[in-house]
């Protein structure tokens, strides 16, 4: 009787942990495929980007479109607001009358305010997941994602929180360094095809 006591309890330990594991496990690749399938997106952000020794915040729009353009358009501060953002298979190209936008956070930075959001968008495809689970974020039950990367010598942390019923994205932070360069919380996200 004690041997079948043992079995069972081994059984349903088993199957308990096997549940748990693949649960989370599956939150990284389900949101890599939901991704990988989109060919349109549009997201808002409300976005602040730190620098050496101050930081900005930028309401930046993000139009995704796979077989044809795809842009950020700033929306604030009032002072560049208007510049587009061009991302091409083959450059970058920056729309405006006679402003620029910076692109970097600094000559020693892997990561910048116009290439954030198709960054992300690049992890959220392809990236390598180090950490996933669940939280809730201002109300939402969420899947969180942390991708990692290193580029150039300097190591890139992406740690995002997608919707748990739509996937879509509610808040992304990008670390460079250990150092969060990039919070972004996601506004409006919509036409999701």
């Amino acid at each position: 009787m004690r041997r079948l006591f043992l079995l069972i309890a081994l059984l349903l330990i088993s199957l308990f942990a096997g549940s748990c594991s693949t649960s989370s496990d599956d939150i990284a690749s389900r949101v890599s495929d939901y991704y990988s399938g989109l060919t349109t997106m549009n997201v808002l952000v409300d976005m602040t980007a730190e620098f050496d020794d101050y930081s900005v915040d930028f309401e930046l729009g993000f139009q995704y479109n796979a077989n044809g353009q795809s842009y950020i358009e700033v929306r604030k501060p009032d002072e560049i607001k208007g510049i587009r953002v061009l991302f091409r298979d083959d450059g970058i190209d920056i729309e405006y009358e006679g402003v620029s936008l910076e692109t970097g956070l600094s000559e020693n930075s892997s990561i910048s305010p116009a290439g954030a959001l198709p960054e992300l968008l690049r992890v959220w495809i392809g990236g390598m997941a180090s950490e996933q689970g669940k939280e809730r974020i201002d109300g939402i039950d969420c899947l969180m994602v942390t991708h990692t990367a290193t580029r150039n010598g300097v190591e890139l942390q992406y740690n995002t929180w997608f919707d748990a019923e739509n996937l879509k994205p509610v808040k992304a932070e990008i670390f460079e360094n250990g150092y969060r360069k990039i919070c972004c919380d996601f506004l409006i996200a919509e036409k999701f095809e």
